[in-house]
């Protein structure tokens, strides 16, 4: 079988589960499972690795306390 080349080809199922986990958190009033915080730390990778790739250098990954 071939492998997906397209990346939500590769996730549906993930951000389907994650929708489904949102929509039940917000309907029992319990807490979601997916913070702001934790969305925001693809982000600070993804500027790393760009200043990596433009710096030719290793690159921290940028620390933010929310």
């Amino acid at each position: 079988e071939k492998p997906y080349h397209f990346f939500l080809q590769r996730y549906t199922g993930a951000y389907i589960d994650e929708v489904k986990s949102f929509i039940t958190a917000l309907r029992k009033g319990e807490p979601v499972p997916v913070s702001g915080f934790d969305g925001l730390q693809p982000v600070l990778i993804a500027e790393a690795a760009l200043a990596s790739l433009k710096s030719g250098r290793k690159e921290a990954v940028q620390k933010i306390s929310v």
